[in-house]
């Protein structure tokens, strides 16, 4: 990808405008021969299509007008926003179970929520359901809300104390002793202070590591999701919650202009490990701060029960391995199959390692693919290893975990998708499977 993007920058630095071949036309629909995604021309801007169903909202399944122009000419077209829905569209967001409307209202694309099933059927018939579009948190924000149903609110604080507030109701139970510790300081930084390790590609004017030509605010003004991510440590009676602080241009980046779709024999696997995203990296910073404010912290327990419990499986109709996520995909959108499930746990334990002294030879993370499955890997040294037998013995619990060998490297097992399974807990239907270990070195 980097190789892609120097070459993209050489070519539109030193191709005027004038020499390009594209002229763009108002209601063009373009794409480069590099990138699968489609764009509508306006003004001489592009903008993308959020998702399948928005395109087919207004051309269906018909791709025959779309014109295939160079990566350096698809460069040249300012990015502006996103396409939206047309008038009459329902739709939902993931995280509420709230339908709307789209409309137009004072020019502007906006959202009239509908109350009722009785209203729903009176406008859009028995079928209404089966119209309904789902809409990702992160678009919501293109549109106006216009009836009395609040819209979630992507950057205010105040959302965060609520969701706490509800994580520590099932927690309670009548239980006075459990303790809730907040991590929630906002920790993102721009990719200019190198926290984050970013190969930042120029031209790249408010240094948030993505190059002007992937980015959808280049001059700033960034949207930044907050979210809470639960541990509740039942062991300890603590309920950590860990804010982490997603940048929007950074998922949209993901979605946009990064492949998903695996190579042969699943030789690019690896690179949906992303330990250095900047919501990866924040997560592990707080799992370090954790750990020296508490000495019963366990960063893998932690990551395992966040993992597990905080993206709910998403059965696509894509089926496994057909449309592999990055972890900050995952976050953001809250929905995950298991490879990406298992992605975002590689994601932080190897986001983990590296700010600490465990980054050795002793500590590996690894892929772990069988013909219908992905899990986690991880080929840790002597030291954890007893540390854990103790924690486990002390608990009354017989501990015999299963895991796999490579290279002389034992690789503990890691199912990231059904709660409540430990470090070294595989499914009884995966024993004795042959697998494949990707090593994430």
């Amino acid at each position: 990808m980097r190789k892609i993007i120097l070459l993209v920058f050489c070519l539109s630095f030193f191709m005027p405008l004038g020499a390009l071949a594209y002229n763009p036309a108002d209601d063009d629909l373009v794409k480069s021969a590099d990138f699968a995604s489609v764009y509508l021309v306006k003004n001489s801007l592009r903008y993308s299509f959020p998702s399948q169903k928005t395109y087919q909202a207004y051309y269906g399944n018909d791709f025959s007008k779309v014109k295939t122009i160079s990566t350096a000419e698809l460069a040249q077209l300012p990015l502006k926003g996103n396409v939206l829905l047309p008038d009459a569209s329902l739709v939902k967001i993931i995280s509420m179970p709230n339908v709307y409307k789209v409309i137009t209202k004072n020019g502007a694309k906006s959202l009239e929520w509908i109350p009722s099933e009785q209203e729903a059927i009176s406008s859009f018939g028995t079928n209404w359901s089966a119209k309904v579009i789902d809409l990702p948190d992160v678009f919501f924000i293109d549109y106006q809300i216009v009836s009395a149903s609040i819209a979630p609110n992507l950057t205010s604080s105040s959302n965060i104390s609520s969701e706490i507030k509800s994580n520590n109701g099932f927690l309670g139970e009548g239980n006075s002793a459990i303790k809730s510790i907040c991590y929630c300081d906002n920790g993102y930084e721009s990719a200019s202070s190198n926290k984050y390790n970013v190969a930042i590609e120029s031209p790249d004017n408010d240094k948030d590591g993505i190059a002007n030509q992937y980015d959808l605010h280049p001059n700033g003004g960034d949207v930044i999701k907050n979210k809470i991510l639960t541990y509740n440590d039942y062991e300890n009676n603590i309920q950590y919650n860990f804010q982490i602080d997603i940048p929007y241009d950074w998922y949209h980046y993901y979605v946009y202009y990064q492949t998903h779709n695996f190579t042969s024999n699943y030789a690019n696997i690896a690179d949906f490990v992303t330990p250095d995203a900047p919501p990866i990296r924040q997560l592990a910073e707080k799992f370090v701060k954790a750990g020296q404010e508490n000495s019963n912290f366990n960063y893998v327990n932690a990551a395992l029960y966040i993992v597990q419990h905080n993206f709910y499986l998403h059965d696509s109709n894509a089926g496994i391995f057909e449309y592999p996520k990055y972890p900050l995909e995952t976050i953001m959108e809250g929905t995950a199959d298991c490879e990406d499930n298992s992605f975002l746990m590689a994601s932080i334990l190897k986001a983990y390692l590296k700010l600490t002294d465990l980054n050795n030879t002793d500590n590996k993370v690894a892929l772990i693919r069988f013909s219908n499955h992905v899990a986690v890997g991880w080929g840790f040294g002597p030291a954890f290893y007893q540390a854990y037998l103790d924690k486990m013995t002390k608990q009354n619990k017989t501990w015999n975990p299963n895991y796999f060998t490579l290279n002389n490297i034992k690789y503990y097992f890691i199912e990231t998708t059904l709660i409540g399974y430990n470090l070294g807990d595989t499914p009884a239907n995966l024993i004795n499977q042959t697998v494949t270990i990707h090593p994430l070195e």
